[in-house]
């Protein structure tokens, strides 16, 4: 659902020049990486993770500008929403602690 929201979409129209491709919303096609947050994640089995994962990036519209070969994290002890928090006052600190809380689902977990 996220990724529905915040990825952009190319819509093909009509002008007196020709057929041109018109931007709607973000293009995230270039983002290396996405971090996955949540009860859902932080509770469930990494497997689940990679089918949420691979649901979300699965290409139902053609025109999408979703991410094309983003890098996955899970925020495994559902530590973000404090992050954001302590990075007010303690950048550092709350780089430290969300590199701790971050796990990596490689490529080859993913092709499952």
């Amino acid at each position: 659902v996220a990724l529905e929201r915040h990825s952009g979409h190319l819509e093909t129209i009509s002008t007196p020049m020709g057929m041109m491709n018109v931007q709607h919303g973000k293009d995230l096609t270039r983002i290396g990486c996405l971090i996955a947050t949540g009860g859902i994640f932080a509770h469930h089995a990494k497997k689940s993770s990679i089918r949420i994962f691979k649901g979300a990036l699965s290409n139902r519209e053609p025109f999408s500008l979703r991410p094309q070969k983003p890098q996955f994290y899970v925020d495994t002890n559902y530590i973000m929403y404090g992050i954001g928090l302590l990075s007010k006052y303690y950048p550092e600190k709350a780089i430290k602690v969300l590199k701790k809380n971050l796990s990596r689902i490689d490529q080859y977990e993913r092709m499952d």
